[in-house]
């Protein structure tokens, strides 16, 4: 066998190889298993969306402002949950 044949076999192996799955299902029940997905999941998406978008909204440059984003989106989001946060009290605006 010279070089040539190994790349004639190696050719033949790649051409017999199965379509992915994204081919052989369709796209609607992809898109039907994605909705679902979120569906279910957007308890605990919504809130982290939230939260990282305040981190990076309050992003300051250094170490407190870094420090205090993460306190800050810590809060707003426990706010939009109506859960209780024990900084609260300490970050409040009228302290």
């Amino acid at each position: 066998m010279g070089v040539g044949d190994s790349r004639v076999s190696n050719l033949s192996v790649t051409m017999t190889r199965r379509a992915p799955i994204s081919f052989r299902i369709g796209p609607l029940p992809i898109l039907a298993i994605a909705i679902a997905t979120l569906y279910f999941a957007h308890e605990i998406l919504i809130p982290l969306a939230f939260a990282l978008t305040l981190t990076l909204i309050f992003w300051g440059s250094g170490g407190n402002g870094i420090t205090f984003s993460e306190v800050a989106a810590r809060i707003l989001t426990d706010l939009f949950l109506d859960r209780k946060n024990e900084d609260q009290e300490v970050f409040r605006f009228n302290r």
